[in-house]
């Protein structure tokens, strides 16, 4: 009979994380390390949320620039020499010259699962599907037609380097069976979310009717468009993402080897109802400027807002932002994720929102030189420190 000691090393796994200091990558190491996994954390050593080493002594750690390739191949075989990595996640990986020294120095059954984070803006270089539905794992195809794919290509470069990384691993999968899952992600939420998109909005969400001693709002409106109110979108939070790791881990690799799975909410919101949610547990009416109203009326912002705040907005306004969605192709179909990624269950929308905010509100104290204040002048950043002061104050 074995011990508890042997019982929890004959269920220890040996992984090794491409990335893993920032968001989804930090997210997964402590998982990881509540179940006293192995784990080697191979990045460039960049500091992140104040802090260089979030694991202390817990992990192993290797400092390097995998664009060096032979370094990165070197420290590869070390790795694979002293039997340290049965599993990898891959992180930092955005085009095929990247996944190639892990394909040559695990390849030919030297690991038992690699899991390649993907994006649906690989949908952005494929064809259409037919009847305007939500893009399916399948649909992952490009046109025939080449003028079309090397224009869709273009488009998205970013979509398109994926795209290639999952066909080399379609490619290597057929040929030598290296055992990988891709997962491909919409935009991503919740904490330590280093894109600042959440936090840019989740501020000026917050901010939209400060105003300055003479009562001057200290800010444009947050713009919505027709897209915003039109589009339905794709979101998921980085727990989820790191619960499907372990679902996979969980199952027969040989049921989901070579297999591609998006993730996302079960929700499909537009952008306009994703702020509302924001707004509602933030507990702001937030100040609005409908951009698409507004040209249909060919009027500019109410007087009030555009005369009171410190930039005009109007119809030939260029500076209108929006940081969500990244991509257009829309949202993606999860039903083959639920269905085959055993106990796996999205986050519900609103449930993820709330973490996500409370983690912002935090950081505000908690992470000053990342805070996302740019925009603002200096006079307006003292009265948004004000505000979080009294908001600190309040609870």
């Amino acid at each position: 009979m074995q011990t508890s000691e042997e019982l929890r090393k004959s269920n220890q796994k040996k992984i090794l994380i491409l990335g893993g200091t920032n968001f989804m990558g930090r997210t997964l190491v402590h998982s990881l390390l509540e179940q006293n996994h192995l784990i080697t954390i191979l990045n460039r050593g960049n500091v992140y949320w104040n802090d260089a080493d979030p694991f202390g002594d817990r992990v192993r750690k290797v400092v390097c620039d995998r664009d060096n390739t032979q370094l990165f191949k070197r420290f590869l075989t070390n790795l694979l020499d002293q039997n340290s990595v049965d599993y990898i996640v891959d992180f930092s990986a955005y085009e095929p010259s990247d996944i190639i020294p892990v394909v040559e120095v695990f390849g030919g059954g030297k690991i038992k699962h690699y899991i390649f984070i993907s994006t649906d803006s690989i949908y952005m270089v494929c064809k259409t599907p037919e009847s305007n539905r939500q893009w399916k794992e399948e649909d992952a195809i490009r046109p025939q037609n080449e003028d079309l794919r090397n224009k869709l290509a273009k488009g998205d470069s970013y979509g398109h380097k994926k795209m290639k990384c999952e066909e080399f691993l379609i490619q290597t999968f057929q040929q030598i069976q290296f055992p990988y899952t891709s997962l491909r992600l919409p935009d991503v939420i919740g904490p330590y979310d280093g894109t600042d998109r959440f936090w840019k909005y989740q501020l000026w969400l917050r901010v939209s009717r400060l105003v300055d001693s003479n009562g001057s709002f200290i800010c444009d409106p947050v713009d919505v468009t027709l897209d915003a109110i039109t589009k339905p979108l794709s979101f998921v939070i980085s727990n989820d993402v790191i619960t499907a790791i372990h679902a996979l881990w969980r199952m027969d690799l040989e049921k989901i080897i070579g297999q591609s799975y998006n993730l996302s909410f079960i929700e499909q919101p537009n952008l306009k109802q994703f702020l509302d949610l924001m707004s509602h547990y933030l507990k702001i009416d937030t100040r609005y400027y409908n951009r698409f109203e507004n040209q249909i009326k060919n009027s500019n912002v109410n007087n009030n807002d555009s005369n009171n705040s410190d930039t005009e907005s109007d119809d030939d306004d260029d500076d209108a932002t929006e940081y969500y969605p990244s991509v257009s192709c829309g949202p993606i179909d999860i039903t083959k994720a639920i269905n085959e990624l055993q106990g796996w269950k999205p986050t519900p929308l609103a449930n993820a929102i709330e973490i996500t905010c409370k983690f912002f509100d935090d950081a505000w104290f908690n992470f000053e030189n990342d805070r996302p204040v740019k925009r603002y002048s200096k006079q307006a950043r003292q009265i948004i420190h004000n505000h979080f002061i009294q908001l600190k104050q309040s609870l």
